[in-house]
């Protein structure tokens, strides 16, 4: 087996779809000696700014000498990228190696009962953990993939969870209201263990409470702000008994909740005995990356590729947009997947367009590029359609001035395709 064939084994499972148990991924863990029983792990879950907060921490604790397991998901440009060790993503060899241990043990599973069988998600979560601990990582830094409850990484007892931004997601798997939604991210605390809330949830509160979880809230117990902000990044302020400014190369005014939510993070660490010092938590800040986010691809005309895939993003979105760039126009390029709110984000999208061009991603979830169409047609005068994303780019960037913004944004498949398009890697 080489990679392709790994991937080519890989990415079909995701047609198992999603569980409501747990049982599963104990079940294949078991099989693999239950790599995750000597971890220590930190959870986050939410619905904006996971990733953001699992790189930001990450970097700070391998700036200060510890070894760290990242998982996130989906990738942006390849599959590796998922499964990290001090930020290196897994060589591709350990990938093939891991799916040939997996499979057979998949196999013997689904033999026993189809409804058994091992989706896309469960056997990535689980090549995660057995390849953090072989590596025999310090800590090991988890993003919940959809929900909290049922995810398929909340197998672990962590010891320390983070709830970040919540906001209406996945409305057919969580629920159709905030408070259910609240309440599924939330299956990932534990009793005992302390939490990290990024903003003040009474939901989640009560939870910490019942659980007995020391529970710290993101401005109400560490107040944290704005200093300043360009292309370059922002400085932003945290108050935890003693006022510190710190620095991230990360854009977007958003991003300065998920540094400051990092931080506490980082605190309720230092308070249980590891050494992070201030100068480890600045050098981890400034290094922290996380790409396809608010990510400049190009100066003239200004590109700006955004991975938001929902309402609340879209408004995210356009308020940085709006605060961090000089533009005359904006040319949007939009694309996205079958399962989300299509018709909201077009209603706060389309009046921030001069000009739409819908598309379609190469990716078998994508809404056809004529179905987005339809439903900004109806919103704008100016739609147009790119049958791919390159076609897509070719004409936004034909049609744009050089004071113009492109925006293309929608989906992370989209974003991905993007910066294959401008030919840039995750370090760019």
């Amino acid at each position: 087996m080489n990679y392709e064939e790994a991937l080519n084994y890989l990415f079909p499972l995701v047609r198992h779809g999603t569980k409501l148990s747990l049982d599963n991924m104990t079940e294949l863990l078991s099989h693999l000696g239950n790599p995750h029983h000597s971890l220590k792990f930190i959870h986050v879950a939410g619905s904006k700014g996971k990733g953001s907060v699992c790189a930001c921490i990450s970097s700070i604790l391998k700036e200060a000498g510890y070894k760290v397991g990242t998982f996130t998901s989906p990738h942006l440009i390849d599959f590796t990228e998922r499964i990290r060790v001090n930020w290196e993503p897994i060589p591709r060899d350990d990938v093939v190696r891991s799916v040939s241990e997996l499979k057979p043990i998949a196999e013997k599973m689904t033999a026993d009962s189809r409804l058994k069988s091992p989706s896309f998600f469960e056997m990535c979560v689980a090549m995660a953990f057995k390849y953090f601990d072989e590596r025999e990582v310090d800590f090991a830094v988890i993003e919940a993939g959809m929900g909290g409850r049922y995810d398929s990484t909340n197998v672990i007892q962590p010891v320390l969870s983070v709830i970040t931004h919540l906001s209406m997601e996945h409305s057919e798997h969580l629920g159709r209201s905030l408070n259910r939604i609240a309440k599924d991210k939330a299956g990932i605390i534990k009793e005992g263990v302390p939490v990290v809330l990024s903003e003040e949830s009474e939901i989640i509160e009560s939870i910490c409470q019942a659980k007995n979880c020391d529970l710290t809230v993101l401005g109400r117990d560490i107040e944290y702000g704005r200093e300043s902000f360009d292309l370059r990044g922002q400085d932003f302020w945290v108050m935890n008994g003693e006022r510190k400014q710190f620095h991230i190369n990360l854009l977007g005014n958003y991003q300065v909740q998920n540094a400051a939510t990092s931080y506490a993070a980082i605190q309720k660490l230092k308070s249980f005995g590891y050494e992070i010092s201030d100068e480890h938590v600045r050098e981890g800040f400034v290094k922290a990356n996380w790409p396809g986010r608010m990510h400049v691809l190009q100066k003239e005309p200004v590109v700006v590729v955004d991975s938001t895939h929902d309402v609340d993003g879209a408004k995210r979105l356009i308020e940085s947009l709006e605060e961090l760039l000089e533009f005359e126009k904006v040319v949007l390029v939009f694309g996205v997947l079958e399962d989300k709110d299509v018709q909201g984000m077009a209603e706060i999208l389309a009046p921030f367009s001069s000009l739409v061009i819908t598309t379609q991603a190469q990716y078998k979830k994508a809404l056809p590029a004529e179905v987005v169409e339809r439903e900004f047609k109806k919103r704008a005068n100016n739609v147009q359609t790119g049958t791919t994303v390159r076609e897509a780019i070719d004409l936004a960037l034909a049609k744009a001035g050089k004071k113009d913004l492109v925006c293309i944004t929608g989906s992370i498949f989209t974003a991905s395709e993007a910066f294959i398009y401008f030919g840039k890697s995750l370090e760019d």
